[in-house]
């Protein structure tokens, strides 16, 4: 740890970075609750086909990638890991929330194709999530699902992604 000093004002405090130790960024959010939901209707009528240069898998995670950065949170989408769909046991991470301390993977669900009466489907999904946290370990939080039936409008994924990463007054 070191001390710099500036010139103008309180010395800052540095603390180097560990290898391997992610910046997070959380932008500061100055639009009140009404702006955002103002701007939330207007997203709706826009949402991306593409989402940092992936195609969206569906218009619930085209909402959640308009509501993340609108949260003030930077995220990669589509994240591959243990070889992601190339190899078996390989997974692909629909969203991963740069959250402090640690980034937090968010897996967007729908009923259709992950509902309790679908053979398997839901059994496999939990599978996933423990593989998950077998996999990354320490390196990210525990991984969180939203549901398709909670995004059903950009405004609605505001409140169930601030909800699921636990955001408080965000």
């Amino acid at each position: 740890m070191t001390y710099v000093f500036g010139g103008k004002g309180p010395a800052k405090l540095s603390v180097p970075k560990l290898p391997g130790q992610m910046k997070v960024r959380r932008r500061r959010l100055t639009k009140t609750p009404e702006e955002m939901r103002i701007k939330a209707e207007k997203e709706e009528e826009n949402l991306p086909e593409t989402v940092k240069g992936k195609s969206v898998g569906s218009t619930e995670e085209a909402r959640v990638a308009v509501a993340l950065p609108m949260l003030g949170l930077d995220f990669q989408y589509q994240v591959s890991i243990a070889g992601g769909r190339r190899f078996p046991g390989g997974l692909i991470i629909d969203f991963v929330v740069e959250t402090t301390p640690l980034p937090t993977p968010l897996q967007v669900q729908g009923r259709y194709w992950h509902g309790v009466g679908q053979e398997g489907g839901r059994a496999q999904d939990v599978l996933e999530l423990a593989k998950i946290k077998r996999i990354m370990g320490h390196s990210w939080a525990d991984p969180v699902e939203v549901w398709d039936n909670e995004l059903t409008s950009v405004a609605q994924a505001l409140m169930t992604v601030a909800s699921a990463l636990r955001l408080g007054g965000s």
